[in-house]
Parts: C-alpha cells; structure tokens; sequence
C-alpha cells in the first residue's frame, strides 16, 4: 500500500472514473447476489468484465492514469501499478 497525493481536480477525475465503473439500474448500483469477503461488505455489477487482459490491477492503473497518476503503460499486475509511484 502506497499513499498518492492528488489534486482537487486529479481526485474528481479518479472519483469519476470509479463511477463510471459500475453498472447501474434506474439510477442504482446493481448489487451481485453472492456473498462479499465480511459480512458488511457486497460485490456489485461492472460495466466492463474481467478476463486476462482486464485484471483488478489493470482496472487500477487505467483509473490512475485517468487521474494523471504516472503508472505503467499496461498494469497487469501490481508490480506494474506500483513502479513508479515514490
């Protein structure tokens, strides 16, 4: 885990980003029926679908880069996210 600062605009630009993220119903995050990893936590629907080349990590370098974050230019793994932040 690393801490990143982020401008004002940098942040709604991540903010944004995440939203878009998420598939949504009638104005409603569309909430998977299966169980998250603690008993107060959910999974919900995503607009894109994971595979090889869409990893969690992926998805975090896309969102930093849209935020003006420095990261790989291809993040399949964490390693690859995490290079070139201090």
């Amino acid at each position: 885990m690393k801490a990143i600062r982020l401008s004002e605009a940098q942040y709604q630009r991540l903010i944004n980003f995440i939203s878009k993220s998420f598939r949504e119903d009638q104005g409603r995050l569309v909430r998977l029926n299966q169980p998250g990893y603690g008993p107060h936590d959910f999974f919900y629907e995503a607009q894109s679908k994971y595979h090889l080349f869409q990893t969690c990590n992926a998805w975090t370098g896309a969102a930093l880069r849209e935020a003006g974050v420095k990261v790989s230019w291809w993040t399949p793994l964490e390693s690859c996210v995490f290079f070139y932040l201090p």
